[in-house]
């Protein structure tokens, strides 16, 4: 499940937040050491052939749990911002996406 919502925690939320796996298999190698060998696996790697699982789920699951005027960041994949300006389209979304420090789109804030 992708939400863990405790008894006490409040809906609708404000600000949710999410760093969630989309990695592909493929990728692997390309991780850094610090990364690849000491992150668990789940925590990496997006579900085989659909590396937009996490974010598809996110937005759709995510924006029912948002106030009205909430916000949704969700971490990006480096090849990822095409999916996810795709998905707010269709959705009637705004959407932002942030570059990281090396100019790749890293962080998209839906709305």
């Amino acid at each position: 499940m992708i939400f863990d919502l405790s008894d006490d925690l409040q809906l609708p939320l404000d600000l949710l937040v999410s760093n969630p796996p989309y990695v592909t298999r493929e990728e692997r190698d390309a991780l850094a050491p610090e990364v690849k060998d000491f992150e668990p696996a789940q925590a990496l790697f997006a579900p085989p052939g659909d590396p937009d699982h996490w974010l598809r789920r996110l937005i759709d699951e995510g924006r029912e749990r948002l106030a009205q005027g909430g916000v949704l960041l969700v971490e990006l994949g480096h090849r990822q911002s095409e999916s996810a300006k795709r998905m707010a389209r269709e959705r009637g979304l705004e959407l932002h996406v942030e570059r990281d420090l090396d100019g790749v789109p890293r962080v998209a804030e839906f709305r």
